[in-house]
């Protein structure tokens, strides 16, 4: 518990805790409470005041924003890394578009699923991008081996199919 220490003459107060329930969203509640003490401070007499001691939305707001911006900068920094080692802009802008239509796709069924954007979630997002990357940088290898050793002459899709086939079980694993 927080302690409010009032300078002498100030009077009497009284503090309220508000605690969420257990599947509550911390932000939601906060801003409905806020939103619930605005209309009672139009009600109160005058002389009284309302203070906000501790409101802990604040800090998982901040913390879901990091995670946010570090996504974002890492998924950045992720394709620059590739095209330096891959040197081919075609296969860094796959892996590029595939970034944010599998971010699209799991906010999609997240928001199906009613699971809350937060820093656990945000924290399995940016896990996943990674993961993401790791796995299509595999499946490019396979496809530009299987191109190699082909020739020019061969057909461009059936050699990716045939790469991407050739690693599917250690990309699924």
């Amino acid at each position: 518990r927080d302690a409010v220490v009032l300078p002498p003459g100030e009077g009497e107060s009284v503090e309220i805790a508000i605690y969420k329930e257990g599947n509550a969203n911390v932000v939601e509640t906060a801003a409905r409470v806020r939103d619930a003490l605005d209309r009672l401070e139009n009600r109160m007499p005058s002389g009284l005041r309302q203070q906000i001691l501790f409101d802990q939305s604040i800090y998982i707001s901040a913390a879901v924003d990091e995670v946010r911006g570090n996504a974002i900068i890492g998924g950045l920094l992720a394709i620059g890394v590739l095209f330096v080692f891959l040197r081919d802009m075609r296969s860094t802008m796959v892996i590029g578009l595939a970034i944010p239509l599998s971010v699209v796709a799991t906010f999609i069924l997240m928001l199906n699923r009613g699971v809350s954007l937060n820093v656990m979630s945000l924290g399995g997002l940016a896990l996943g991008v990674g993961m993401l990357v790791d796995n299509s940088i595999v499946v490019l290898e396979a496809i530009q081996r299987r191109r190699e050793k082909a020739g020019e002459k061969a057909d461009p899709r059936a050699i990716a199919a045939a790469g991407a086939t050739e690693v599917a079980g250690a990309v699924t694993a």
